[in-house]
């Protein structure tokens, strides 16, 4: 044993043999991230072998980070004082007995002793003084563990819309009310794929909540079930947190799970529409123009013999800017120069105007939505109203979330509301939602079906998303030391690599409403978006009016001097 020892070491395999007394601690044998051999021999006169075995069962070491050597006279002498309480199809346990000039190595797991299992013993190989190892038994360790003949594996689902009058198998196989329990659903004929490649058959059972706490502090529900060990495996996804790791042990993520506030986007609207076709410097370029082809026609009109220049300068202005804006002009020039100018002056204003109401029917018919980030914070700072449609897990995230933007929403929003607004019915919420200011929560594979039968295409093209439940996977669960965790996680992740799994979300997930631009329709213009015209038309008026007072006033000094004079 001591040269063992010593080959061990100059391999850089740490090795120790400690006395097998009856103070000796498995304790420590446990380990969490690397692998340990024992070797155990049985030849050896130490009446503590049936203590020693009890208690490395009651810790559990007989896991896929022990390797077990086992030395004994004969199997009918070791097999006696094993203790396979806790051996699974991963327990790597090799007894050895002596022939001749070597070893005979022999296999030994049992599937689950609690399930009905019994001890296997398979020839694994030889050891030979002169030939050395010789292995058999080549197969992978589950190809060759993976028939469980018929053992019974017991899954706990999750029903909360199941008739009394109706078989949980088929219920679950139903498919025309798929939105109904659908997670349970989905998961069904995954547990049916994974009892057959197996070769389990299936107890399958169903409660009511996933985790509850009763007054006593106890958890109740599926993973309460499961923590008693009334359950094998859930049949329905659970979610992954630090609350649930207590009461089982995560085989792997199954489902894509997500929740969002669902509202109808608002066309953006602009206080400055009206300006937005020309750019700043375009807008300076096109006043520039405007003045300087005013300067260049009243130069052309000096040949018209106009009478005074005031009236000169004036006639080229107003009819410059009247030209622009397409209302014609009242003075036609007689001589070329004021014809050509004029003929400039109308190409310039059919391009500027053209491409004006162009660009504002443009603006109109491709108006973008004022849609607003994928944040509970920005939706719970917004004027809308929000409701929500009353599922277990949505007052569960709300209150045991530590995201910031979740507890803004619950303390801006959500516990200021009465209970009777908090909450609505699938179908009223979303129609709430179609005459707008109004986000309803509700699960996307129950709310999309809904949405495409009440919205139309143009709401469907508005349609936002703000996640409470951001993507994320919800996993199958086993019992803490389960011995089926590991066949499990293998047999999910062969379902999942043979595209059985994304098959099934497919065929269970709810399809997102598209969005169709049949036709382009344009918004009735609001008052936010026309009072700059309003604006100048009012600035016009009153410049108007002061102008005409002023003539008036003028006129009226004029007539009372003239008056004077001539008496």
């Amino acid at each position: 044993m001591f040269k063992l020892i010593n080959k061990f070491n100059n391999l850089e395999i740490s090795a120790a043999m400690p006395l097998l007394t009856m103070d000796f601690n498995v304790e420590k044998l446990k380990t969490s991230y690397w692998k340990i051999g024992i070797i155990l021999d049985l030849r050896c006169q130490n009446k503590n072998f049936a203590g020693f075995m009890s208690e490395t069962a009651g810790h559990y070491t007989y896991t896929n980070l022990y390797n077990w050597l086992i030395l004994g006279e004969s199997l009918d002498s070791v097999l006696p004082r094993l203790n396979d309480s806790t051996y699974s199809v991963v327990t790597d346990l090799v007894i050895a007995t002596p022939i001749l000039d070597g070893y005979v190595l022999h296999d030994v797991y049992n599937p689950s002793k609690y399930h009905g299992g019994s001890l296997n013993v398979t020839e694994l190989g030889d050891w030979h003084r002169s030939s050395g190892l010789n292995i058999t038994l080549t197969h992978s360790k589950f190809n060759r563990r993976a028939n469980y003949h018929g053992m019974i594996l017991r899954v706990l689902t999750v029903t909360q819309f199941k008739p009394n009058n109706t078989r949980l198998e088929d219920y679950l196989e139903d498919y025309s009310n798929k939105s109904i329990d659908l997670m349970s659903k989905f998961v069904y004929p995954l547990m049916q794929h994974l009892c057959d490649i197996f070769n389990f058959t299936m107890d399958l059972s169903t409660d009511f909540y996933w985790d509850e706490i009763a007054e006593n502090g106890s958890h109740t529900g599926m993973m309460g079930m499961l923590n008693r060990g009334f359950a094998d495996i859930t049949g329905s996804p659970g979610a992954i947190n630090q609350k649930r790791f207590p009461l089982g042990e995560l085989v792997m993520p199954i489902w894509n799970f997500r929740t969002c506030f669902f509202f109808l986007s608002s066309p953006l609207r602009s206080t400055n529409e009206l300006l937005q076709p020309f750019s700043t410097g375009s807008w300076y370029a096109t006043g520039a123009l405007t003045i300087l082809i005013a300067l260049i026609l009243s130069i052309s009109l000096a040949f018209e013999k106009i009478d005074h220049w005031i009236r000169q300068y004036g006639i080229a202005l107003f009819s410059t800017i009247c030209i622009l804006c397409q209302q014609g002009s009242s003075v036609i020039p007689n001589f070329l120069t004021g014809r050509l100018v004029f003929l400039q002056l109308l190409f310039f204003s059919l391009l500027i105007f053209n491409y004006y109401s162009a660009c504002i029917v443009s603006v109109r018919l491709n108006q973008p939505l004022d849609k607003i980030n994928d944040s509970l914070n920005e939706l719970a700072e917004s004027n809308m109203d929000i409701a929500a449609e009353r599922i277990v897990y949505y007052d569960y995230l709300l209150e045991t979330s530590t995201d910031w933007e979740v507890q803004m929403l619950k303390e801006k929003r959500w516990s200021k509301m009465s209970d009777a607004k908090k909450y609505l019915p699938l179908e009223e919420g979303l129609k709430r939602i179609t005459r707008g200011g109004f986000a309803y929560h509700c699960d996307p594979n129950r709310g999309y079906p809904l949405m495409e039968k009440l919205f139309t295409s143009e709401m469907i093209c508005r349609l936002s998303e703000v996640h409470l439940y951001h993507p994320q996977g919800l996993g199958a669960w086993v019992g803490h030391h389960s011995p089926f965790r590991e066949i499990a996680r293998v047999g999910l992740a062969k379902i999942n690599d043979m595209g059985l799994r994304k098959r099934q979300a497919i065929r269970w997930s709810a399809r997102k409403p598209i969005c169709v631009n049949v036709q382009q329709t344009v918004n009735s213009v609001t008052f936010t978006e026309i009072k700059a015209a309003i604006f100048l038309l009012l600035l016009g008026v009153m410049l108007s009016l002061i102008i005409c007072l002023l003539e008036n006033i003028i006129y009226n000094w004029n007539t009372k001097k003239r008056y004077e004079r001539d008496n």
